[in-house]
């Protein structure tokens, strides 16, 4: 078989570009680790950044105690679930602020459940509200009732939170090191549905977002606190009823704008402890959910406010990866959930 000059030119120069692909794809890879996780039932594997320090999460116990309430709206579907989990607490100071948005019958039977389980010690107050979670959260979660916590982790029904599944103090302990307004650790698997075992490649293990999954977060009281008075206490109830979409954004907007633990990060997404979701189909209808998002919109016009996040993203990143990489951060103690 005979090849002319520039066939043979041009055949040369597709086999270099191909070495070069194939080269930067090692590189690439050699520039990434694999790291697998177990969390009681649970395990995760996931393909992160090699220059991350992972070794930043242990260190010792810290002797300051951190006060943890546990928040959350139950009904029957959850109910042998929640119950379970909230077990796993009973040698913490962990508290739960509960409520039951179903019938008072099912409410009933949940607090016998409760009480059977010998758990009452455990809650700290508990109500019976039917509707979205926020209005719960608007209703119940008053100064007066969570002035006592430091951290608030809002957290639905169908998550596996057990002490014993989930590294709860790690979260908090990160939360604490980067001085973040909302700490939201990542739903793994299709449409947030649980795994015994979820692979992700290539996921950022900490980034700062402007928007987060309402089911998994945990807040600071402080951010909490500026979330209910610039934001709940200003859309009527019965919209709040209705839905909690609308409010992910605009939380990370407000926070941007009005840090509560100045300078801090508004609102980070943690990849490193995933939150498995059990997805009990709780979730309102998509009317519903489109009827919300213009008050949150409007709020943000109100506030000015919107788009604050995103045009500081870039800024949130950049200072995110410095903080990482210096000694600050190269070992957490972990708090103290005794």
């Amino acid at each position: 078989m005979r090849y002319s000059l520039p066939s043979l030119f041009f055949t040369l120069n597709l086999l270099g570009l191909c070495l070069l692909l194939i080269q930067g794809e090692q590189q690439k890879n050699e520039n990434r680790i694999r790291v697998n996780q177990r969390f009681g039932n649970y395990s995760y594997t996931m393909t992160v950044p090699v220059s991350f320090p992972l070794q930043f999460i242990e260190s010792n116990v810290s002797t300051t105690p951190v006060k943890l309430a546990i928040v959350s709206s139950i009904g029957l579907n959850d109910m042998n679930h929640f119950i379970e989990s909230m077990k796993s607490y009973r040698n913490t100071s962990v508290k739960f602020i509960l409520n039951c948005f179903e019938s008072n019958e099912t409410c009933n039977q949940i607090d016998l459940s409760l009480r059977t389980a010998a758990l009452e010690p455990l809650i700290h107050h508990r109500s019976r509200l039917s509707g979205a979670k926020i209005y719960f959260w608007k209703t119940i979660l008053t100064s007066a009732v969570i002035e006592s916590f430091d951290y608030l982790w809002l957290i639905d029904a169908d998550v596996a939170f057990s002490y014993h599944d989930y590294p709860i103090t790690k979260l908090i302990s990160v939360s604490r090191a980067l001085n973040t307004s909302i700490l939201h650790p990542t739903i793994p698997g299709s449409g947030g549905r649980m795994t015994k075992h979820h692979h992700h490649h290539n996921i950022p293990p900490i980034k700062p977002v402007c928007s987060l999954d309402i089911l998994g977060s945990l807040y600071t009281t402080r951010a909490y606190q500026l979330l209910d008075s610039l934001g709940l206490q200003h859309v009527d109830d019965d919209t709040l009823m209705k839905s909690s979409w609308g409010i992910f954004g605009f939380v990370c907007d407000l926070l941007t704008v009005y840090p509560p633990h100045a300078p801090s990060f508004p609102c980070l997404q943690i990849s490193l402890f995933p939150l498995m979701h059990l997805d009990s189909q709780t979730m309102p209808n998509r009317e519903k959910r489109a009827a919300v998002m213009p008050v949150w919109e409007q709020r943000r016009r109100d506030l000015g406010i919107a788009g604050k996040c995103v045009s500081q993203l870039h800024l949130q990143e950049r200072r995110l990866t410095n903080l990482v990489k210096s000694s600050q951060v190269s070992e957490i103690s972990l708090i103290n959930l005794n």
